[in-house]
């Protein structure tokens, strides 16, 4: 069977964007809220003097139009080994803290700037997941609602979702 998935113009704003994080226990105030202009965090300037992100393509806000990708890749929590933590058991396991993983639903009509990134690194866009990507200089208050937050599993825990 065929699978026909609905496309969008290269340039054409859809009416819903997604974006997904990961966070530590210690941000989650800064993450799980629908209360704060979401901007862009890590900013650098590459050779050529132009304002990127860690990666080395644009300066954004980056978003989605696809939900899948920001549920199931980018707002997808992981277990981190918990510092200094000796191994145990076999085969061999450290103390796992867990990540939170949070999925913003983003309306691009109150988004600031809403645009197609400049790709300057050579690899393929939205890092080879169906959908493209979209950025923007920040996201208002009122402009987004949190849809999910979902804490990754641990040592004593599986997975769990706080909102869906």
């Amino acid at each position: 069977m065929l699978l026909i998935l609905p496309q969008t113009k290269m340039n054409e704003i859809p009416n819903e964007l997604y974006r997904g994080v990961v966070a530590s226990q210690d941000r989650l105030s800064d993450i799980i809220t629908d209360s704060v202009i979401l901007r862009p965090t890590i900013e650098r300037v590459d050779s050529q003097g132009r304002k990127v992100v860690g990666d080395g393509n644009e300066y954004g806000l980056y978003m989605s139009d696809r939900d899948n990708v920001a549920v199931d890749v980018y707002g997808n929590p992981r277990e981190v080994d918990l510092p200094d933590s000796p191994q145990f058991g076999f085969p061999a396991r450290k103390i796992t803290i867990p990540q939170v993983g949070v999925v913003y639903k983003i309306d691009p009509e109150k988004a600031v700037n809403v645009r197609r990134p400049q790709l300057y690194m050579p690899y393929a866009e939205n890092n080879s997941f169906i959908g493209n990507e979209w950025i923007c200089d920040e996201v208002p208050v009122g402009a987004y609602k949190v849809i999910r937050v979902r804490i990754a599993q641990d040592f004593l825990h599986y997975e769990r979702d706080m909102k869906n």
